[in-house]
This record gives C-alpha cells, structure tokens and sequence, in this order.
C-alpha cells in the first residue's frame, strides 16, 4: 500500500486515521481509527487499529471526538512499546474539521462537553512528539470509517444482550483481545489485552474510559 507524498522525505512516519459517527444524530455512536507505519518511499502498513461504542446519547461531534482519544491513546500505547519506531512525526488525521482545528488549537470549543474532550485529545496529542493534526476527505478516511461501522453494527446488535445488565463490549482489531470491566462511581472501564506477535505484555494495549467518551451516569458520590 501506497500513502502520501514521498518527496522531502527522509524517514519513516506514522499516520493515524480516526473517524466517528452516530445513527442517528444524537443516538447510537461509534470510533474507529487505525494506525499506519510510512516508509521514506511512501509505503504504509497497519501497524494498528481499534473501534468501539461512543455512548447511546452521543452526537457526531462526540463520537468524533471519542474517535480521536481512543485512536491516540491506541497510537501512543503501540509507539512507547517500540521506541526504535517511534522516530518521526505522527500525522493525526481525520474528516471532522471541528475536532482537527481543536486538536490543533485553531478553534474555542464552547460546549461544555465538548471542550472536556478536546481537553482530554490535546493532552493526548501532546504526548506525541512531533504529532500534526490535519483534515482529510471522507473518501482518504475509508478505513477509519468502516471500523466505527463495524463498531455501531456490533452495538446496535449487542442492545437486545444489554436488557441483563451486560455492558457492550468495545471491538478492537483481530489483534486484541477485549475486556470490559465496571469500576467505582459506573465509570466503563475497557481494556484490550495485546496478542500481537513480538510478546507484549497483555492489558498495556489501550485503555478507554467511556465515562467521558459516553457520558455514562455515575452513581452518587462517584
């Protein structure tokens, strides 16, 4: 697979992807993201990917942005586990141009809600040295979209399971295992336990708080 302009190039690069969506808009929200290594030559393998619920009450601007954390903390968990890789610039991409100006800092996210998430991204972002948020078509971010399809399939399909109090569980790449768990105050904690081949240790894979990214209630006093 080829990726981007080669040109001026001289080492590696990693493009991150990430997209979210809900049906409808506000309802049933879903992330997916998807993380590419780039040769000098422009050649691009998926060296990571990872999808999942964004809340029943969500919107396309919190799905989008739930997107983006759960892609950047999937692309920081997989680069710190490889700092030999790690060299280079990462390029966050997505199609929402709200949340790629606020991870940028070009724009004032007003909504409360919405400002606690670009507060959480851009903390996120800047762990990344060298990371450069930058707005793509919708068709550049096929891949991106079709795992947060896949993730609003698998939940919507998951909400006649839920009637017993069976949280829904987050997908993540055939190279992950996950493993959702209810901690103190009805915070949803997700955990996707790597199996990918260079023995990493599992439960250092990703971690996604979806009492943020959702908006889940908690209980009094949590």
């Amino acid at each position: 697979m080829s990726m981007g302009n080669p040109k001026n190039r001289t080492m590696a690069e990693h493009h991150l992807y990430f997209d979210g969506g809900c049906t409808p808009n506000p309802g049933t929200g879903a992330w997916g993201a998807a993380l590419y290594r780039v040769s000098p030559h422009g050649d691009a393998v998926e060296v990571w990917a990872g999808s999942g619920p964004a809340g029943t009450a969500a919107t396309s601007n919190t799905a989008e942005f739930a997107a983006a954390i759960g892609g950047l903390r999937g692309a920081l968990s997989h680069l710190t586990r490889r700092p030999a890789a790690a060299a280079g610039p990462v390029r966050v991409r997505g199609d929402s141009t709200l949340v790629v100006k606020a991870l940028a800092g070009a724009v004032v996210v007003r909504d409360r809600r919405l400002a606690r998430y670009a507060a959480v991204a851009r903390g996120l972002l800047a762990r990344l040295p060298g990371a450069v948020p930058e707005a793509v078509p919708r068709a550049a971010n096929a891949r991106a979209h079709g795992l947060a399809a896949a993730a609003a399939a698998a939940a919507a399909a998951s909400r006649g399971g839920s009637r017993s109090g069976a949280p829904p569980a987050a997908r993540f790449a055939p190279t992950t295992v996950a493993r959702v768990t209810m901690a103190a105050g009805n915070r949803l904690h997700v955990t996707a336990a790597s199996t990918d081949v260079g023995g990493d240790r599992p439960g250092r894979h990703c971690l996604i708080d979806a009492a943020a990214l959702e908006g889940l209630p908690r209980a009094a006093g949590g």
